[in-house]
């Protein structure tokens, strides 16, 4: 894991992070809910309350997996269940082979740690702060010019129990997060305000000021990566609930390079009482050393100080170096990226995502990702969520290609089988991590795991 040895001499910004996460989970009782953040409005860990719904669902699994290159026997316990503000998730699956448990799975204590999906507390009337403990699945800041769905998914025996937390007070919002609860990896905040409010013209009391920090607390030196962002935005026309928000962002790597972008949100927070939409569009132009979105779900494996090992080199017998996948921060290239993004949440249950960040320069730096889940109001029906993740691309056409390096896949389908049986069925195309480099430097290889495990579920 990465060293933790530096902690006297972290930087200021991660220091204010975490002033911004006390001061989020102390920050006085206002209104309904505070501004969606991270994984508050997820439709598989939110789902809107149902008469009846029971308040405990636990379930057993078991059947064959495959990891990597080999089968095993996977046994699998989960639970879930909601009391009041707090809402829980327990879930961990054991693999045994022929040499006995699955080595990542007992290999350290905070495997232990792992069985905690999330633990939150809920947003609700007269108090709109919300706070998540658990794996980060996908936080994002303002316009995603940093931080853009960023999570440790990527690597499922590697991800560590994180923070994620936003609160409001009138016009302000603060969010934060950390993604290690031992002060380890990436820690970032935002502060949110309408610095003109008192203004006598309405159009620019609505113009909102975001300013955010993200610091990577990994190991410490010129390397560690650290970033700050300013954005303005203003609500520019409203239809039917539909308002056209353009905006303006800037951000700046300390240590690498810097980018301005402008685009514009088109969107309702509550369409008609029963949807959230919002369709962003972008462009961003960069120096050398910026990629927009640069924390996004594969940060974890893929940083100046950890990379991915391209596949075909480590299993290449002759090949006593293994090259690395992407192009580190230091190298990207400059140029503009075009970026369009998609999210609609429909009844707190369907949700559907699209990014697409087209870059126009030299190198493969495009990204794409989606989302598809759906959470039942029955909890005995089906229960899907489908997570992909694809960069390292030049043009659109290059999604077509074979699945390489730079890539991470998520299946999760729980369904009804005959006889009360259930059908718990996990895909995953992620990464495992080998021995670390001579600088400490973690490094990781593509993993394809498919579980198609066979239980029952009982709700109390």
């Amino acid at each position: 894991m990465r060293s933790n040895t530096s902690l006297p001499r972290r930087s200021l910004a991660l220091r204010g992070a975490l002033a911004v996460a006390w001061a989020v989970v102390a920050a006085p009782a206002a209104g309904a809910q505070p501004t969606p953040f991270g994984s508050s409005d997820d439709p598989l860990e939110a789902p809107p309350p149902v008469f009846g719904r029971p308040p405990v669902t636990g379930g057993i699994y078991a059947g064959p997996a495959f990891l990597g290159s080999e089968w095993t026997l996977g046994i699998a316990a989960e639970a879930r269940g909601r009391r009041g503000p707090l809402h829980a998730a327990l879930g961990y699956t054991l693999h045994l082979d022929e040499d006995g448990v699955y080595a990542p799975e007992r290999d350290e204590l905070l495997d232990l740690a792992r069985t905690v999906r999330y633990v939150r507390l809920e947003p609700a009337v007269g108090r709109r702060v919300y706070v998540r403990a658990g794996p980060l699945q996908r936080v994002e800041l303002s316009t995603g010019h940093l931080v853009r769905g960023f999570g440790t998914w990527a690597a499922h025996d590697d991800r560590a129990p994180g923070i994620e937390a936003s609160a409001s007070a009138g016009a302000v919002d603060a969010m934060a997060f950390l993604e290690d609860v031992r002060l380890g990896g990436v820690a970032g905040a935002q502060l949110a305000f309408e610095p003109l409010r008192r203004s006598g013209n309405p159009r620019l009391r609505a113009v909102r000021l975001a300013l955010a920090a993200v610091h990577d607390a990994g190991p410490a030196g010129d390397s560690s990566t650290t970033a700050v962002q300013a954005d303005v935005r203003a609500e520019a026309a409203r239809a039917g609930g539909i308002a056209l928000t353009p905006w303006v962002s800037y951000a700046r790597f300390l240590n690498f390079g810097q980018s301005l972008g402008a685009g514009a949100d088109l969107g309702s927070s509550e369409l008609a009482g029963t949807a959230r939409i919002r369709l962003r569009a972008g462009v961003f132009a960069s120096s050398d050393g910026f990629q927009p979105g640069y924390f996004s779900p594969l940060y974890h494996v893929a940083n100046v100080h950890d990379r991915v090992v391209e596949a075909y080199g480590h299993y290449d017998a002759d090949t006593t170096a293994a090259p690395l996948a992407g192009i580190p921060l230091g190298d990207a290239s400059g140029g503009a990226d075009v970026v369009v993004e998609l999210r609609v949440l429909a009844f707190g249950q369907f949700e559907v995502f699209q990014h697409l960040r087209r870059h126009i320069g030299a190198g493969a730096q495009s990204a794409y990702a989606a989302r598809v889940a759906y959470s039942p109001r029955n909890p005995d029906g089906v229960r899907l969520d489908l997570l992909f993740e694809r960069q390292g691309f030049k043009g659109v056409l290059g999604l077509f290609g074979d699945i390489g390096d730079q890539n991470a896949l998520v299946l999760d389908l729980d369904a009804p089988l005959p006889y009360g049986l259930r059908l718990s069925l996990r895909s995953r195309y992620g990464y495992e991590r080998l021995p670390d480099d001579a600088g400490g430097g973690r490094r990781f290889l593509v993993q394809r795991r498919f579980e198609p495990l066979v239980g029952v579920r009982a709700s109390w």
